[in-house]
């Protein structure tokens, strides 16, 4: 390393120097400026994190700016540990996306491709990239909305989250919208019965969540 960085032709050292193995590391061209501007990593324990590969999947991973390229706003939705105990995202099928709709929830960074393309992921809460300055996501305007048109004050934000929730996977919802859902991000209609979905997509969120948690279910094999 002492040799490379008096080279003055870095760029062709560089590719002389990184590995193809990417089981090791993924040498892509802004790692490599990165390395050639002489930046210098320390590793960090905080930066190991939890994240969800696929659904129902965790794996762990290096969370860092400087080595993955697509962090979006993650640094801002979950930016240290300690957030994944209070925070949840709703992950949605991005526009575009040619494997059909879907949408799960989730306390852990999500990966892009979870198992529908292009992920767009909204979480409750928001922070700065210190895990500061926590603030919610759905707005005090969007509360009274729901309060107003349902006539019920008793309503909250957490709430709303789960409605949302529950009504992104009624069965009637996606198919009814299909066409929407795969030109623009869901839009989310007045239900007759708020609590209804409220309460459905709580439970949904605790099964999804405490996927790990949940008592086996016993299956009945058929007789010939």
């Amino acid at each position: 390393m002492i040799r490379w960085s008096q080279r003055s032709d870095r760029s062709t050292i560089i590719d002389n120097f990184v590995t193809d193995d990417d089981s090791k590391i993924s040498w892509s061209s802004t790692l490599k400026k990165y390395l050639n501007r002489g930046i210098t990593l320390q590793y960090n324990t905080n930066a190991v994190r939890v994240s969800l590969y696929r659904p129902f999947t965790r794996s762990v991973l290096y969370f860092d700016p400087h080595l993955n390229e697509a962090c979006c706003q993650f640094p801002y939705i979950l930016p240290t540990p300690d957030t994944e105990k209070e925070n949840y995202v709703i992950a949605v099928a991005g526009v575009g996306d040619r494997k059909g709709f879907g949408c799960l929830i989730s306390q852990f960074i999500i990966s892009l491709d979870l198992a529908f393309e292009k992920t767009q992921c909204f979480p409750f809460y928001r922070y700065d990239a210190d895990g500061s300055n926590r603030q919610e996501n759905i707005t005090d305007w969007a509360l009274t909305e729901y309060r107003r048109h349902y006539q019920d004050d008793t309503i909250t934000k957490w709430d709303i989250f789960y409605y949302i929730y529950g009504i992104l996977h009624h069965p009637i919802y996606r198919q009814r919208y299909a066409a929407n859902l795969k030109r623009e991000l869901p839009r989310i209609p007045y239900a007759p019965d708020f609590h209804v979905f409220a309460q459905a997509g709580k439970r949904l969120a605790e099964l999804h969540l405490n996927y790990e948690q949940q008592p086996p279910r016993a299956t009945r094999l058929g007789t010939n």
